[in-house]
């Protein structure tokens, strides 16, 4: 009898799966002014990818109860580390052998990765049951976490020292001995002025306003030519979040997935784009501080930091080298200063030609493209179109630090994107890249709308879907 019920409740739970649709995670993207702000106090995040992430779900456990709906968070991590630019590996044993040996093959592969030696970072996420200090493998075998973190650690991986290494971990945390503990949480008598619904008690009211290393040096003048070393501690940078705290249970919620993943999911793709990564982690708590069963259980959630810099951030949507960027704020201040002096002195203006595969001419330091020689073609052509000189405004204002992702992504080649880079304000790059863009599909295509979804899947392409969907809505389309 037991069986069967088992097994009903299995058929009905692959049906439920095989109807399931991922809700789509949208992580918000950082601007490039905060991007200048942070970047010099926290750990280098402009590659793209950033690095590797590692995603493993057991879903069926000999001897256990299925962890039902865990496939949600599967899903959602990859799209969360996805948008925050990981190149994700996901292993489920649905579509793998997650057996102690495979499983810790897998993990030792992933952490061997040449990949690492130019990444910036490095996530994993392991989630099935377990306890304590262990992960349960699809045979009921344990996998003990501290081996698995010391597959990390910088002399086992040396390409990833001095990078911050993440570890997500969804898992009951039962003491071997005593078994599971279950938090019954405590109540409190105060007033709070107006009460609010129960249902309020799962939304998270926080506030919005809430090189890789330079460890100390030795020189080695044992040898005829010195070395420089760095000297590290051989388990840094990492940091390691878990479920709920030692001894006690980590919960799932029907149809959603696991508390922790969710809320992981939740605050990350709302905040990552302007808030530190331990910051996330406390928002993440006090999330999960709000949840609770239907029974009346509770549960807490923690992490661990070995980290060794001030700030950790994602900078989603960004990936340019911050040395760069640098550059680009000098050149800004100064053609700056050059434009002032050309309002004064309007006949001065140095007329550069982009004779790199297209036939227009701009003025390196007229940044209002109207005040220029209203005989210049390419002004002439600037205002026969209000439609188009709306799109310029738009890309513009929102995606200067995006110019030459933007420009590659159009089929611009190096020597224009070069051109570009040398002849003009810092501002003004992204308006050249869109006009000659548009300039250049205005024969090839009819409707202004056409070009319209055209930017907005090349906007896309760039990771940029908060901008896309604002020109989108903005034109109508």
């Amino acid at each position: 009898m037991e069986d069967n019920r088992q097994a009903i409740s299995d058929n009905f739970c692959q049906l439920v799966q095989k109807d399931y649709i991922a809700p789509k995670v949208f992580v918000e993207p950082c601007q490039v002014e905060f991007f200048y702000e942070k970047f010099k106090q926290c750990y280098p995040m402009y590659k793209n990818p950033r690095g590797q992430c590692l995603i493993i779900n057991i879903y069926q456990i000999t001897g256990m109860p299925p962890r039902r709906w865990s496939d949600r968070d599967t899903d959602a991590l990859k799209q969360l580390f996805e948008q925050l630019l990981f190149n994700v590996n996901v292993y489920t044993d649905s579509t793998h052998d997650l057996s102690i040996q495979n499983l810790k093959q897998i993990i030792k592969n992933f952490a061997d990765m040449k990949e690492h030696e130019e990444a910036q970072s490095c996530v994993i996420c392991l989630m099935s049951h377990g306890e304590e200090g262990y992960l349960t493998t699809k045979e009921g075998d344990k996998i003990l976490l501290d081996e698995v973190f010391t597959m990390f650690n910088n002399l086992n991986c040396p390409n990833l020292a001095g990078k911050p290494k993440l570890f997500f971990i969804q898992s009951c945390r039962d003491d071997p001995v005593n078994g599971p503990a279950e938090d019954l949480g405590i109540r409190l008598s105060f007033s709070l002025g107006d009460e609010k619904d129960g249902n309020d008690s799962h939304q998270y009211t926080q506030s919005d306003n809430n090189s890789h290393f330079k460890p100390q040096k030795y020189q080695n003048i044992t040898s005829n030519n010195s070395q420089i070393f760095y000297h590290i501690p051989s388990q840094c940078d990492m940091l390691i979040g878990y479920p709920t705290q030692k001894g006690f249970i980590a919960y799932r919620k029907p149809e959603i997935g696991s508390w922790y993943m969710n809320a992981i999911v939740q605050i990350f793709s709302k905040y990552a784009h302007n808030t530190d990564l331990c910051a996330m982690l406390n928002m993440v708590n006090s999330l999960i501080s709000n949840e609770v069963t239907n029974t009346g259980k509770k549960q807490m959630s923690e992490y661990t930091s070995k980290l060794t810099k001030p700030y950790f951030y994602f900078f989603p949507g960004l990936a340019s080298d911050p040395l760069e960027q640098t550059e680009f704020l000098e050149e800004k201040k100064k053609f700056d200063s050059l434009n002032q002096i050309d309002n004064l002195i309007p006949n001065k203006r140095k007329r550069v030609c982009l004779d790199v595969g297209f036939d227009n001419e701009y003025y390196l330091c007229d940044s209002n493209r109207v005040a220029a020689d209203q005989t210049d073609s390419n002004i002439e052509n600037l205002n026969r179109n209000s439609q188009r000189n709306k799109i310029i405004d738009f890309i513009g204002q929102r995606a200067v630090g995006y110019w030459k992702h933007i420009a590659r992504e159009m089929d611009m080649n190096e020597n224009q994107i070069v051109s570009i880079e040398r002849n003009f304000d810092y501002e003004r790059k992204i308006r050249i890249v869109v006009d000659l863009w548009l300039k250049r599909n205005e024969n090839l295509i009819g409707k202004q709308e056409d070009n319209v979804l055209k930017l907005a899947k090349i906007l896309s392409n760039c990771k940029l879907n908060k901008i896309k969907n604002e020109l989108l809505e903005l034109f109508s389309v």
